[in-house]
């Protein structure tokens, strides 16, 4: 996806961000389109939004902003991109099929290999202060009872296609496995919901000099157990491996818990928050993936692995959880 010259332009005029210097796509993110661009006012990101706004979208990004907001209220230690708002005062801007919304850019980068153990520790410190931060942030529950009726049914929906491709055939080989792992982790109680960040990883994290110092891609942002940003975290973090392990889990929670509890309780429920995220991945790389659609196949082929030896390894690693306890 593009910005024409004018599209830019009344970006610009709309935004107050001066005149354009130079910008050039990012080639960060799987759903959104974003731009560097440099103006003679300063540094600027322009996020063309890769969803249709659909009602449940809508209340996605206001659920998103409303958190932007209370974090720099409450002076959140961590850089964030805050929306700046346009001539109407809103913060997203509909040009023809687009829809967008600009903040300043956060100086830092984003670390495309595997990441060291300061790094790691770093990242669980910063997970720890979000949740402090945010511990008293009110919004409007996620239904997840509602959320795994509609996967088993597009589930269904799926299963009942003929092969026309390789993505296909990878597609149909695995939807029977988890539907399987779907019904087993479907029933995950919790009294109390928190706000989540919900990709809480290096992708999402900016460094300058090996220091973190800001979180962006607060898109999938959601009221859910607190216990599911650790199982996410921790599973897609690159350190070590991409995998929810014992050893990776120890390290994040002792970090963790230096600057904020987490109850041993909530630690039998990481293994099933981490399948229960697979199973709604198998779906969005199958469907809901409007971008990078070129790794559709290898995505579903490495997560029908990665599901499957995390399904071996639970009881192991559930009993040495236990343990501990």
């Amino acid at each position: 996806m593009k910005l024409t010259k004018k599209e830019l332009n009344t970006v610009c005029k709309e935004y107050n961000l001066g005149k354009v210097k130079s910008i050039k796509p990012m080639t960060s993110g799987w759903v959104n389109f974003s731009f560097d661009l440099k103006t003679d006012k300063g540094a600027f990101v322009v996020q063309i939004i890769g969803d249709k706004l659909s009602d449940y979208k809508k209340a996605n990004l206001e659920r998103e902003f409303k958190l932007l907001k209370y974090l720099k209220k409450k002076k959140f230690p961590y850089k964030i991109p805050y929306p700046i708002l346009n001539s109407k005062g809103k913060e997203i801007l509909h040009i023809a099929s687009k829809n967008l919304w600009v903040y300043n850019k956060i100086k830092g980068n984003i670390t495309e290999k595997q990441i060291n153990l300061k790094q790691y520790r770093q990242i669980a410190k910063a997970l720890a202060l979000f949740h402090k931060y945010t511990k008293n942030f009110k919004g409007t529950e996620n239904d997840e009872k509602r959320e795994v009726d509609w996967l088993f049914l597009q589930y269904k929906k799926i299963s009942k296609i003929k092969p026309k491709d390789e993505v296909d055939k990878i597609m149909l080989e695995n939807v029977g496995l988890f539907s399987k792992v779907l019904q087993n982790v479907k029933d995950i109680h919790d009294g109390k919901k928190n706000i989540l960040h919900d990709d809480f990883t290096e992708r999402n994290c900016l460094f300058v000099k090996g220091k973190l110092v800001g979180i962006i891609d607060f898109d999938n942002v959601r009221m859910k157990p607190i216990e599911r940003d650790f199982a996410i975290s921790i599973k897609r973090i690159y350190y070590i491996t991409h995998q929810l392990t014992q050893q990776k889990t120890e390290i994040f929670l002792k970090e963790y818990r230096k600057y904020y509890p987490f109850p041993k309780s909530k630690e039998k429920n990481l293994i099933k928050m981490a399948l229960r995220d697979n199973c709604m991945l198998f779906w969005w790389f199958y469907e809901g993936m409007n971008k990078n659609n070129d790794k559709r196949y290898q995505s579903l082929l490495w997560l029908a692995k990665e599901t499957k030896d995390l399904v071996k390894k639970s009881k192991i690693f559930s009993n040495k959880i236990n343990n501990n306890n």
